[in-house]
C-alpha cells in the first residue's frame, strides 16, 4: 500500500490530496494543469511537498513534521517521465544494466535477459536511443524503469507523443508487462479519458484536488459531466 497526504503551494494554484494506493493498475486522471504530474513527482522524490506524509509498504519516506526525506534513489519509486529520458551514449542494454548495477551479478544478468523479453527489446538490445522509434524508447524507458525492482512504477503520460492507436496498444502492453508479468502496481498519469476504463483505481483530479475515486466503471458518469459536449462521441454517455 502508497499512503500519501500531500500539500504544495504555488503562486497561482495550490494542491492539497489525500490518497491510498493498492496493487494493480492505478490511474491519476485529469485535465492539464490539475496537479497529477506534480503529485507523481513528489511521490518518486522529485520535488518536495510544503507538508505531508508518504508511506509505502508502511515505511514512511517522507514526512515534513519529523523531517524525513528520502532519497529518489533509496524510495524503491520507479518514474517514467512523458518524453523518454535514456541516456543517449548508452545502447539499451548498458541504459537498463544502469538501473539493476546494484543488484548482484547473476541476478543482473537474470533480470537484464527477462526484461529484454518481456518488453521485445531483444533485437534492439545493441541500438542507441536515437536508433529507436518512439514507441520503442518508452519500452525501454520502462524497462530500465523496473530494473532495479521498485515497489511502484509512475508513469507520466508515457505514450502521450504517439498516435491514438498506437498509444492504446502501447498502453496495454507496457501495464500488462509490468504489473501481470512482474507483479509491480502502477500509478499512470493520462487526461485521456478512453485510457482509463481498462484499469483498476481511478483516481480523478481537480483543481489540485482528488475529487472522487473508486473502479473507473462507476465514475463514468462523473467523466461524462468533466467531458461535456464534444464534438465527437462521449464514450462515457453515447452522445455527441
Amino acid at each position: 500500500m502508497l499512503e500519501a497526504k500531500l500539500v504544495r503551494t504555488f503562486k497561482n494554484f495550490s494542491l492539497d490530496v489525500d490518497f491510498k494506493v493498492g496493487k494493480g493498475v492505478n490511474i491519476f486522471f485529469g485535465f492539464s494543469g490539475c496537479g497529477k504530474t506534480i503529485t507523481l513527482r513528489m511521490l518518486a522524490g522529485l520535488d518536495r511537498p510544503d507538508s505531508g506524509q508518504i508511506k509505502t509498504g508502511g515505511k514512511t519516506i517522507f514526512d515534513s513534521a519529523q523531517k524525513i526525506d528520502v532519497r529518489p534513489q533509496h524510495r524503491r519509486i520507479g518514474y517514467v517521465p512523458q518524453q523518454p529520458s535514456l541516456f543517449p551514449h548508452m545502447s539499451v542494454e548498458r541504459n537498463i544494466r544502469y538501473a539493476a548495477d546494484a543488484l548482484s551479478p547473476e541476478e543482473r544478468k537474470e533480470t537484464l535477459e527477462h526484461l529484454l523479453e518481456i518488453f521485445r527489446l531483444k533485437e534492439l538490445r545493441s541500438r542507441f536511443p536515437h536508433q529507436l522509434s518512439g514507441g520503442q524508447k518508452q519500452r525501454a524507458a520502462v524497462a530500465r524503469a523496473v530494473a532495479s525492482k521498485p515497489a511502484y512504477l509512475l508513469l507520466d503520460e508515457p505514450f502521450s507523443s504517439l498516435d491514438s492507436l498506437i498509444r492504446r496498444k502501447m498502453c496495454r502492453c507496457i501495464t500488462h508487462s509490468v504489473y501481470e508479468k512482474l507483479g509491480i502496481p502502477i500509478i499512470m498519469v493520462t487526461h485521456d479519458a478512453t485510457e482509463t476504463l481498462d484499469f483498476d483505481q481511478l483516481f480523478v483530479f481537480s483543481n489540485g484536488r482528488i475529487v472522487k475515486s473508486g473502479p473507473p466503471k462507476e465514475l463514468k458518469p462523473l467523466l461524462a459531466e468533466m467531458l461535456g459536449p464534444l464534438r465527437f462521441d462521449n464514450p462515457f454517455t453515447g452522445e455527441k
